[in-house]
């Protein structure tokens, strides 16, 4: 049976980035802070397909939405 892991690292690595501790530092340090008026998924420096992965993992039953919150908070801050 596979198992799978829905870490902040392997959203991250989901979205097509890498997933490492410093790749990780180095996209809160491009991205944030992100404006509170808009979604995580309508910051401006993420292509099309990732802000439609985020948007579409950010509900309440995905596996990825803790994950998704804590990129949100990150990139808050």
């Amino acid at each position: 049976m596979e198992t799978h892991s829905f870490s902040l690292v392997h959203l991250v690595e989901q979205l097509g980035l890498e997933g490492s501790e410093r790749s990780i530092e180095m996209l809160v340090a491009n991205i944030a802070p992100i404006p509170s008026n808009l979604e995580l998924w309508e910051a401006p420096e993420w292509e099309a397909s990732q802000a439609e992965k985020i948007k579409e993992w950010k509900t309440p039953l995905s596996p990825w939405n803790e994950a998704i919150d804590q990129l949100d908070l990150l990139l808050r801050a």
